[in-house]
């Protein structure tokens, strides 16, 4: 019974060896881990950052968008009463277009008339005149005679 009491105690050893050995691995292993999980949060904690960072600028971005559509809205609106002016402006020149061509019709109707009555006053005026140089002739006639 003592004879295999040597080679039990051998193998009981070359077990707590091996069990030695894979608990160092272990330990090894669950340092790495440890190591990578540390390595982890503070990549996390870089990544939050990141991200508020990230959002910071799309808040700006935003705010920046906003500011664009209200300029753009002014822009509008400033353009579409720029639109109604110009077509009232287009109605009046039209307006005036339309009384300036009446008051030159007009004109030209007056004028037509008053040259029909210069006319009439010349013709009138040029009888008359022949009818005193005959009146004339003959009272120079009659009294020579």
């Amino acid at each position: 019974m003592l004879s295999g009491l040597p080679q039990q105690a051998q193998e009981q050893r070359q077990i707590l060896q091996d069990l030695s050995t894979e608990l160092k691995t272990k330990s090894a292993n669950d340092q790495k881990m440890l190591e990578t999980v540390a390595g982890m949060s503070e990549q996390a904690v870089e990544q939050t950052q990141k991200l508020g960072q990230i959002h910071e600028h799309l808040e700006a971005t935003a705010k920046v968008d906003r500011q664009i559509c209200d300029n753009l809205g002014k822009f509008n609106t400033s353009i579409e009463k720029l639109d109604t002016d110009t077509v009232s402006q287009t109605e009046w020149i039209q307006q005036m277009s339309r009384s300036f061509t009446a008051t030159d019709r007009y004109l030209k109707y007056t004028l037509a008339r008053q040259q029909r009555r210069f006319m009439w006053v010349f013709v009138i005026s040029m009888a008359v005149s022949l009818v005193a140089i005959s009146g004339l002739v003959i009272g120079i006639v009659l009294l020579t005679r």
